[in-house]
C-alpha cells in the first residue's frame, strides 16, 4: 500500500513519525500493553461551578415520608448533594467558592 509507511514487526505495529492511524470499530489491548498519552483518572479535576470533571455519588437520601416535602428531608437531599460535588456548596451559593 503505497502513501501509507505502516511496518509490522514481530507483531508490533510501528508506524513511522508524523503517520496516524484510524481505528473504527473495536480497538483491543491485550494484558500487559502499555498505552501512553490517554489522560489518566487521577488527572481529571474534581467538578466545579466552572469546569467539567469527576463528582462521587452522593450518601442515600431516604424518599418524602408525606404527601409534601418537609424541610428537613429537602435539607438532607442538598447536604448529600454537596457532600458529593454534584452541586456548589452553600459558600458557594453565597458567593464564597466553588466547593
Amino acid at each position: 500500500m503505497r502513501g501509507a509507511l505502516i511496518l509490522r514487526l514481530w507483531n508490533k505495529l510501528v508506524i513511522k513519525a508524523g503517520g496516524k492511524l484510524d481505528v473504527y470499530g473495536e480497538l483491543n489491548i491485550k494484558d500487559g500493553a502499555t498505552v501512553t498519552g490517554l489522560p489518566q483518572p487521577e488527572a481529571t479535576p474534581d467538578a466545579t461551578t466552572e469546569v467539567k470533571g469527576l463528582v462521587k455519588q452522593g450518601v442515600a437520601v431516604a424518599d418524602a415520608a408525606g404527601e409534601y416535602v418537609t424541610a428537613a428531608e429537602f435539607k438532607a437531599l442538598l447536604d448529600s448533594l454537596r457532600a458529593s460535588g454534584a452541586i456548589a456548596n452553600a459558600a458557594a451559593a453565597e458567593g464564597g467558592g466553588d466547593s
